[in-house]
């Protein structure tokens, strides 16, 4: 115990190799943070006993490998998170409360975890925010600033309490969703939204970001990273409703936890939808056109749902709506009837024509819930409020769009004509893609089919990471979650440490593979925690950024002989990592500590793509498409 308090002071660091000292201070840090709960808790000799039991495997002998001393380090470091849940007893082993500093037990979260650890965190979490408030409150009677770390920092730590697992939950149910953690998520939902709602309107915290910015000794010296901060804070309070009183006040926050829930109901009922939708297919006109990869995917979709002698060649065939099935079935179906049928029920999804539940009064409802918000703040529509926190106006935005629209339509008219001359007959909806592949193959020998046998997941990667190296002086490592000491969601989902110099810098998980009846569509980035000096262990200077990057494209197909064929990419596949890619770099490669304006946090929504724009780039660029495009049977380079 005594050893693993000092190492978090980082006394003890110098006695142990140098190039994993990140990981170490990382292990002690969190060594130090259980353990002091089981001195607390238990007998100085159970204590000792299980310290040292701990402590014996962390200490790396001088000959051993560095991947060896990373296993040695992450093994301890969830031995420490074991035994810090068998002596907190508020928390009775609960992997959402329990947890390595950087990543989150995802694979021990279970439902019923949910409720008492989000009750307990918010319980702790509003009890720290009102002796804070106590604090500044005294300070400000007194006539006295309050410094910016009492401002920033506290309140970046209070947020985290809430929003570690929180977040957690959010993912999971992005990626993992049930009925049963649906049920847990919109439970405790409204509490959450009533705490950040609650942090938002803490006038102690306004009145003294106030005097802060009001007090030029105290404010000049701030970074512009801390007086972003201090901008941003202050803002945020004011679109949170932190001017009304009363009436106003109750309505305002009434209608903050109704728009959450209608967004979530929102998701809820296009993913149910889309889950819902199957299309079985057994004679071989109605695949014609469609390609061997796309058949084999339907194959094993039918597989999945009963038919288990399915086969590419001889069906049947499963079409569902996730994303590269309902693509292949639009662009290579020759049946015009089939495709009609599967963009009808694509477009339709949670809408009174369509599967899952209907979203037409979800959104009537957000769109009045939004206007009577705006106008609550002293806004005269939704867009302003919006734009409140972006960088342009109302008033830009809709030039932009005019001007773009002026400058588009009568291009995008002649190519529609010109495809509808190609196709020989007025083009319907579902025609468009069809004629589009079509046309592509025959004027400029493009086949989508042909070119995705180049692309395969890890060649791609492979090349993505080559760019980022060349671009940032920094290396990226796979990493297995048991080294890290993780856990991850899925089997599909791998971890990557991004390395500066030799030491790690950050870290993500990519989870490439559609999942129809349990992960939502698109494809994004989000953080699960940034770069922040406040939120660093004990013995750390900083926090380390850790990232997601989401993607649907399509997995691994074993084929009915029992040869796996891998996850190959359509062009527009590569494109999309490589811009989430972007966001992702945006997140991890900051040199900001202050961790509300550090990585993607405190960017305007019309400023955070840029970077994953600049990244998308790069999959034209010459030299990286040859490197990474290479045949996946025979490593021949793309001609």
């Amino acid at each position: 115990w005594l050893k693993a308090q000092q190492c978090s002071r980082n006394s003890f660091r110098p006695a142990y190799p140098s190039n994993c000292c990140d990981i170490e201070a990382l292990v002690y840090g969190n060594m130090w943070c259980m353990l002091r709960h089981e001195v607390k808790k238990l007998a100085a000799a159970k204590a000792w006993r299980h310290s040292t039991a701990c402590l014996s495997r962390l200490h790396p002998g001088s000959s051993n490998s560095h991947g060896t001393r990373l296993q040695s380090l992450a093994a301890a470091s969830m031995a420490a998170a074991t035994l810090g849940s068998a002596a907190a007893g508020c928390s009775d082993g609960n992997p959402l409360l329990e947890r390595p500093s950087l990543f989150p037990r995802f694979a021990d979260v279970r439902v019923e975890h949910i409720s008492s650890a989000m009750k307990s965190s918010i319980a702790k979490a509003e009890k720290e925010l009102a002796a804070q408030e106590v604090q500044l409150e005294t300070k400000l009677q007194q006539g006295i600033t309050p410094t910016y770390v009492e401002l920033a920092d506290s309140l970046e730590r209070i947020g985290d309490i809430v929003s570690r697992p929180w977040s957690t939950v959010g993912h999971l149910k992005s990626v993992k969703d049930s009925d049963a953690l649906r049920a847990a998520y919109q439970e405790l939902q409204p509490l959450v939204v009533a705490f950040y709602t609650r942090i938002s309107q803490s006038q102690a915290f306004y009145r003294g970001w106030s005097a802060l910015r009001a007090d030029p000794d105290a404010w000049i010296p701030l970074t512009n990273q801390q007086q972003r901060v201090a901008e941003l804070e202050l803002l945020d309070a004011e679109l949170s409703g932190i001017g009304l009183e009363g009436e106003k006040k109750t309505r305002f926050n009434e209608i903050q936890k109704t728009l959450a829930q209608l967004s979530t109901d929102f998701s809820n009922n296009v993913l149910d939808a889309t889950k819902a939708f199957k299309h079985r297919l057994v004679s071989d006109h109605e695949v014609d056109g469609l390609p061997a990869s796309a058949l084999a995917m339907m194959a094993a979709n039918a597989r999945k749902h009963g038919d288990v002698g399915a086969t590419a060649e001889k069906g049947p065939w499963v079409i569902t709506l996730d994303a590269p099935c309902y693509m292949a079935v639009m662009q290579y179906a020759s049946s015009p009837a089939l495709r009609e049928h599967v963009y009808r029920a694509f477009t339709s999804r949670a809408s009174e024509h369509g599967g899952g539940g209907d979203n037409t009064p979800v959104i009537n409802k957000i769109l009045q819930l939004r206007a009577e918000k705006a106008a609550l703040l002293g806004y005269t529509s939704h867009a302003e409020v919006s734009l409140a926190k972006k960088m342009a106006t109302l008033e830009s935005a809709h030039e932009l769009m005019e001007d773009l629209r002026s400058k588009c339509y009568n291009a995008a008219v002649a190519e529609h004509s010109e495809l509808e001359k190609f196709a020989g007959k007025k083009l319907e909806l579902w025609d468009v893609a069809y004629y589009s592949e079509r046309m592509k193959s025959e004027r400029f020998s493009y086949d989508e089919e042909t070119v995705r046998q180049y692309l395969s997941l890890d060649n791609v990667l492979s090349g993505l990471f080559g760019v980022i190296s060349r671009l940032f002086d920094v290396t990226i490592v796979e990493r297995s979650p048991e080294e890290l000491g993780a856990q991850t969601w899925d089997d599909a989902v791998r971890m990557f440490e991004v390395q500066r110099e030799g030491r790690p810098c950050a870290y993500f998980y990519i989870d490439p593979y559609t999942r129809p009846g349990e992960k939502k569509g698109g494809a994004w980035m989000r953080g699960e925690c940034g770069r922040s000096k406040a939120l660093a262990l004990p013995g750390e200077e900083v926090q380390l950024p850790v990232a997601h990057m989401v993607t649907n494209q399509t997995a691994p197909v074993t084929n009915s002989d029992g040869t796996v064929t891998p996850s190959l990419m359509l062009f527009r596949e590569v494109e999309t990592m490589f811009h989430e890619c972007g966001h992702a770099l945006q997140h991890m490669l900051t040199n900001v500590d202050e961790g509300h304006v550090s990585g993607i946090s405190g960017v305007e929504w019309d400023a955070v793509e840029q970077p994953s724009q600049f990244m998308e780039y790069w999959a034209y660029d010459v030299p990286t498409l040859k490197g990474m495009a290479r045949h996946w049977k025979t490593g021949e380079t793309m001609p």
